[in-house]
């Protein structure tokens, strides 16, 4: 009976020292999961943490269609992904906008996502019909700082090229241009102020440029479907 009673006993105190066990692992390992979590959190940018500048290819930069401009010498182009003279009709690309300081100064400037306007003419001047949808989701905003030459590449949404192509899922804008068409497009882009809350007021923060930028002209045609070889 005394043997039994010590292997009960036994049973019972390796069952505590197991559970014990269990209960500091996952004590242990609740903290590293938490801080694994924060660095998964994306950097917040704003006046007081600007984003630096991201290198750029410099052919790159010397084919990019710039427009004028401002005093402060930030200029801005957007280029279509693959960069072609010609897409098919149905073809979804991507779409890159680019900010460089070309000025003598730094330059710190607010941009976010939905902040452009189309301008899409054919080779005779006339207006070439769009499908859009607007923006959802969150419009997170984020401050740059660049140094003269610096450049801030900022990647958007999706376009459809061609008459076929619709609005919708990662394509916020569809080139509705029918085969045989050269599209020119340029982008007027709108640099947001940056302001901080006092008081309970939104108030300007000094030195952050806000404004309207014009990118140059991008010109392609629009061919058949099937009509561009890779």
């Amino acid at each position: 009976m005394k043997c039994m009673k010590r292997i009960i006993l036994k049973m019972k105190m390796n069952r505590a020292i197991t559970i014990a066990a269990i209960l500091l692992f996952v004590v242990r390992r609740w903290p590293l999961a938490v801080l694994h979590a924060a660095d998964e959190t994306p950097p917040r940018y704003d006046a007081d943490n600007p984003k630096p500048a991201k290198p750029i290819d410099v052919e790159q930069l010397q084919r990019l269609a710039w427009g004028s401009p401002a005093t402060n010498g930030l200029r801005a182009a957007c280029y279509f992904e693959p960069t072609q003279e010609a897409y098919s009709d149905g073809e979804v690309v991507e779409r890159w906008k680019v900010f460089q300081n070309s000025g003598k100064e730094p330059v710190l400037f607010t941009v976010g996502g939905g902040d452009y306007r189309w301008s899409v003419i054919d080779q005779q001047d006339r207006k070439v019909p769009l499908d859009q949808v607007a923006g959802y989701g969150a419009l997170r905003l984020v401050t740059y700082r660049l140094e003269p030459g610096q450049v801030a590449e900022i990647k958007c949404s999706s376009v459809g090229m061609g008459a076929s192509t619709k609005a919708g899922g990662l394509a916020d804008t569809a080139i509705h241009a029918k085969p045989g068409t050269t599209c020119r497009v340029r982008w007027e882009l709108q640099v947001a102020e940056t302001t901080r809350m006092r008081n309970g007021k939104a108030v300007p923060v000094a030195g952050v440029w806000h404004g309207t930028l014009m990118t140059g002209e991008v010109r392609f045609r629009i061919v058949g479907q099937g009509g561009v070889s890779r």
